[in-house]
């Protein structure tokens, strides 16, 4: 592993002395270490690799008298069982399949790789046990494509990104006097106040294309073994567009396909955007701003496009989530159409996103700006999650049952007293279709009042 500068300032601060280009050679000591001898190291002529190698100096050796020594040198695989898998130093494994060459054997990890990240020997064991799944179940091993296609930008500025610099908080730290004495494992930082680990985190830049997992272009390059390009003179540079209150446009990821033009057209009816062939652009009809077209912010385009080129316009930090989501097929209640649509969840079980399949239900894939966008209600944090009744002039929480038995009460009360036309009930379209029918028929059939309404008003 090779240090970071940081590291080797802040040990020679607390005194470390560092040796370079010296290697030990033997440990000297009866009964306990008393001593280690070096040599010298010179560097010598570049191997094929085009690293210089140390090579000893001969008459350069010397002594270290010492009273511990940590050995840090790494660790080798004992191929004993598994001489067969072994190429040289480490084992030998299919990328594709993970299989070694003897029958049975996967391998993964360090074991493979070398020195490696922590996390590439998470995703290899990750996908051993994948493989070593469809082993046993004598199916033919398939782990999906081994090779994604990512593609990226070079040269990307401040001005290209549209964000302001900002320099990174100090992380205050330990003056080195108290760092030192023996047995003084004091943490040296001393960790960010609140204030500036704020600033820190704003500093984020949100990387990654939020459609990595469901890009019709990306689907395609890695089926077809595509690779992506590095000529980043010749690629023409957008500044991404967030004037639109739902539309993020990012023209550096339009291929002109045309989609968004298509259905804004044929379906919505709004043409907001329009196609230019000289310029070989896709930009709002008449080129200018998108909220000044007859744009409904309806986000149909948002749904065909294939890529990232246009996403919903999110406030910092509350991007889409970047890993596949669990898709729940169910029905808008917004209105009595009954338009199908599909939730998307992220691990925690926090609707993200709303999408649609092509054709399916009454609205064949089309949803409007209420159906797509007005979910935020399901995760809002003043949402009620529980009954609430009114006692002493405050709101109490309570159990189902008691709220239900109040309701009654008041409901009775109400109607005996002043008649059932008294009694009003209104109702949300945030419930299912099925519960607002439960509600009006309660209304009429139980209490015997037509006074029933909803909040819905497209």
């Amino acid at each position: 592993k090779t240090a970071y500068e940081i590291e080797i300032e802040e040990a020679e601060h607390e005194g470390v002395e560092l040796l370079l280009l010296a290697n030990p050679t033997r440990v000297i000591g009866a009964d306990k270490v008393e001593a280690v001898e070096c040599v010298r190291m010179a560097l010598g002529e570049p191997d094929a690799s085009g690293r210089r190698r140390p090579e000893p100096q001969a008459g350069s050796e010397f002594v270290l008298e010492i009273d511990n020594l940590i050995a840090a040198i790494g660790q080798a695989i004992d191929g004993t069982g598994a001489e067969g898998a072994m190429d040289g130093k480490y084992m030998a494994a299919d990328a594709a399949t993970m299989q070694t060459s003897l029958t049975g054997v996967f391998a993964a990890g360090d074991a493979v790789t070398g020195p490696d990240a922590a996390i590439q020997a998470v995703a290899g064991g990750r996908d051993s046990a994948f493989a070593i799944i469809q082993y046993l179940d004598g199916e033919e091993i398939d782990l999906g494509v081994r090779k994604p296609f990512s593609a990226v930008r070079g040269g990307v500025t401040k001005e290209d990104l549209g964000v302001p610099g900002a320099a990174r908080a100090k992380m205050p730290d330990l003056e080195t006097a108290k760092r030192l004495g023996v047995g003084n494992f004091t943490e040296v930082e001393l960790g960010l106040s609140e204030e500036d680990a704020l600033k820190e985190v704003a500093r984020c830049l949100e990387c990654g294309c939020i459609k990595q997992n469901d890009c019709d272009l990306r689907d395609a390059a890695m089926t077809y073994e595509i690779e992506p390009g590095d000529d980043y003179a010749a690629m023409r540079r957008f500044k991404i567009d967030k004037s639109h209150p739902i539309v993020l446009r990012n023209q550096n990821k339009c291929i002109q396909c045309q989609k968004c033009v298509d259905i804004c057209d044929s379906v919505v009816g709004a043409k907001a955007f329009e196609y230019r062939e000289n310029e070989n652009d896709i930009v709002p009809t008449g080129n200018i701003p998108l909220l000044e077209t007859k744009c409904e912010a309806c986000g149909q385009c948002i749904s065909a496009c294939p890529t990232a080129a246009l996403v919903e316009n999110r406030p910092k930090f509350a991007r889409e989530f970047l890993w596949p989501p669990t898709v729940t097929t169910t029905t808008c209640t917004y209105c009595g159409v009954g338009c199908t649509l599909e939730l998307n969840t992220d691990r925690t079980g926090k609707v993200f996103r709303v999408t649609q399949t092509l054709g399916e239900g009454v609205n064949k894939g089309n949803l409007c700006g209420k159906g797509r966008f007005s979910y935020h209600f399901i995760n809002h944090p003043d949402r009620l999650t529980h009954p609430l009744v009114r006692k002493d002039g405050k709101l109490v929480k309570v159990s189902w049952d008691e709220a239900i038995n109040t309701v009654a009460e008041k409901l009775y009360d109400a109607k005996s007293t002043y008649g059932a036309d008294t009694v009003a009930g209104f109702t949300s379209a945030r419930c299912t279709n099925e519960e607002n029918y439960l509600f009006q028929k309660l209304l009429r059939a139980v209490i015997g009042t037509n006074n029933v309404d909803h909040c819905a008003r497209l």
